[in-house]
Formats: C-alpha cells, sequence, structure tokens
C-alpha cells in the first residue's frame, strides 16, 4: 500500500474460534522480514489480554492495540482492530452492561427509593454556574455513599454516635466472628505466611515460589492438626 509515497505492509491474522494466543505465536509472527519495515497488523483480537501494551509485546517494534466503537465486554465479544491516525485520535465512549457488581447484604430497591427521591428533592432548581454543577456533583456522591451504608446495615454520619457522644468503632465482619479456642498466634502468623506465599506465586506464576507455597500449605495443616489435637485432650482431660 502506498499513502503519501511511503510504503507500509498490511498484515491481517486470523484468530481461530478456540484456543489461546501465547507470546509465543507472535514471535512467529515477528520474525517475517516484512515485518521489520513498516507495517500494520490488523485482525480479530482479544483487547482485554494481559499481553497488551507491556515490554514483553515490543520486541521488534511497537505494537499499538486500537479498538472500534463497540461495546466490546459483553459475553462472547471480540474487539475490532480498525486502521486510525495515531495524531488524530478520538476516544470513545461506550456504555458497559454486566451483572458481576452485586451484594446480597445490600437491599437495592431500598436503595433506589432512598437514592431517587432525596436527590430530586435537594437539586430541583436549575443550575446558574459551573460551581453549581459542581456542588450538585458533590451532593450526589455523597448521598449515594450514605444511601448504600443505609440499605447494608452500616452505620452512617448520623447513627455512628453512641449516647455518650464517642463515635463507634466498626469492626469487620471477620473479626466479629468468635474463632476457636485452639487458635493462637502462631496460627494467626503461618496463616499469614500461607497467603503472601500464595499471592507471591498467583502474581509470579514461577515454579520456585509454587513450591515454596506448597511447602508452607504443608506446614500450615501440620500445624492446624497439632493444635487442634491439643485442644481436644485438654477438653477431655477437664471432664471430670
Amino acid at each position: 500500500i502506498n499513502n503519501l509515497n511511503n510504503k507500509f505492509n498490511l498484515g491481517g491474522v486470523y484468530r481461530k474460534p478456540a484456543g489461546n494466543n501465547c507470546l509465543t505465536d507472535w514471535k512467529k509472527i515477528l520474525k517475517f522480514k516484512e515485518v521489520n519495515e513498516n507495517c500494520l497488523i490488523i485482525g480479530d483480537f482479544n483487547a482485554h489480554h494481559t499481553l497488551w501494551n507491556i515490554v514483553k509485546i515490543l520486541i521488534k517494534m511497537e505494537i499499538f492495540l486500537m479498538t472500534a466503537i463497540t461495546t466490546s465486554r459483553k459475553c462472547s465479544a471480540l474487539s475490532c482492530l480498525i486502521l486510525q491516525n495515531m495524531h488524530d485520535y478520538q476516544d470513545y465512549l461506550y456504555k458497559k452492561r454486566s451483572n458481576r457488581i452485586s451484594n446480597k447484604r445490600t437491599a437495592w430497591a431500598q436503595y433506589a427509593t432512598l437514592m431517587v427521591e432525596p436527590f430530586w428533592e435537594q437539586n430541583s432548581g436549575e443550575m446558574e454556574n459551573l460551581r453549581d454543577m459542581e456542588q450538585i456533583y458533590s451532593n450526589f456522591v455523597k448521598l449515594m455513599v450514605r444511601t448504600t451504608r443505609l440499605a447494608s446495615g452500616k452505620p452512617t454520619e448520623d447513627n455512628s454516635i453512641d449516647g455518650n457522644g464517642n463515635k463507634k468503632i466498626e469492626l469487620s465482619n471477620k473479626r466479629q466472628k468468635q474463632q476457636v479456642s485452639w487458635w493462637d498466634q502462631e496460627c494467626e502468623e503461618i496463616l499469614r505466611l500461607r497467603k503472601n506465599k500464595l499471592n507471591k506465586w498467583t502474581h509470579t506464576r514461577d515454579r520456585t515460589d509454587f513450591v515454596e507455597y506448597k511447602r508452607i500449605r504443608a506446614i500450615t495443616r501440620k500445624i492446624f492438626k497439632r493444635k487442634k489435637k491439643e485442644n481436644f485432650i485438654k477438653f477431655c482431660n477437664s471432664i471430670n
């Protein structure tokens, strides 16, 4: 293709319906002689893959991913790559529909009732300047946070003060649960260590980190089993 006397190669890549694309597949494509020159690759890709726009992908040239104006985040939908001028880029906004955000402890019907009516009552007038709009948005955010806490049964600024005028301390659900009698500081530390090893292996995916996580998990199970046994023996000895 000749564009302003500058020749570049246009390559089309087909992604098969089943299977995953890995970094090795891209290495095979980028080894071609034509790719070393000015080249533009278009095709059907997964725009939200973690391999895009990272250092490992920038092997021999810069690769940019440009999506069309399409709701590509719906189920069974892929992004469309299009030709676009990088010097005159325009961002497109689209509405995202998803049911991933949910909370069973929140009464959403109550939230809708508490949210809509007070908002329109407080902001029924016209906006005269930008400051009025900013104030309305600030009130909207505060109302949204307060309404969510009310619908979720959590204390707000109104009911977070006790009878003595002191602020109530809100404990998390995990802290409110009563722990078993054999739980001690050693169990707390080994459990925290196991979580840290698991998070490290999840991010690195390294074999050494995986072996270390398996070792700590085995030690954790051994300690928990010993604590339970000692607690059971202590309970049996206490029976008259």
